[in-house]
């Protein structure tokens, strides 16, 4: 029996397209990985390395404190310990969202600061290998791109920006000095 040339053209790129796959599924042990905690913010994906997450809770009620930086909405008592919360929204100079069911605060550390980041909700934990990683958008504004290092696509092709901690930390800082300088002269 004689075969078309397109049923042999489509057996080829069949073939092809099956190779492509089981290369895809063979992973590089030696590849360094990033164990990652992606969340939304407004519209926005980013992700914390899982190195700085402590816990993730469901928002229940955060107490406002009085004269505090408008980034920190107030704190959270979790098991003894009382956290100041992080308003990403705010920090980058976004409309905060209502309290919703879907929202959680993820403690994070660094050194020896700890403090809770509220999260709209938070999408997936994942492994990220290296060479996944890009540079951030052109696009980002400030004060978003200076505390973001690298970037990946999600599954579904959203970019995902990748919170560097200790920058974040710096810029809070920076923002709680200039805080202090202004109100509490």
């Amino acid at each position: 029996m004689v075969q078309s040339t397109h049923d042999k053209y489509d057996r080829i790129l069949n073939d092809l397209e099956e190779e492509r796959r089981q290369r895809d599924r063979v992973v590089n042990v030696d590849e360094k990985r990033h164990q990652l905690v992606v969340f939304s913010i407004a519209r926005y994906l980013f992700a914390i390395s899982g190195s700085h997450v402590r816990t993730i809770l469901p928002v229940k009620e955060i107490i406002p404190v009085p004269g505090t930086p408008q980034e920190f909405p107030g704190v959270i008592h979790v098991r003894g310990q009382i956290y100041s919360v992080l308003s990403l929204h705010r920090l980058f100079g976004w409309t905060s969202p209502e309290v919703q069911s879907s929202n959680r605060i993820a403690i994070i550390a660094h050194e020896t600061i700890e403090t809770g980041i509220f999260m709209d909700a938070v999408e997936n934990v994942l492994s990220v290998a290296e060479r996944t990683l890009g540079l951030p958008l052109s696009t980002l504004d400030e004060p978003v791109r200076s505390v973001v290092d690298k970037q990946f696509f999600f599954d579904d092709g959203r970019p995902v920006s990748i919170v560097n901690i200790p920058k974040l930390f710096d810029l809070v800082e920076q923002g709680v000095a200039r805080f202090q300088q202004t109100f509490m002269k």
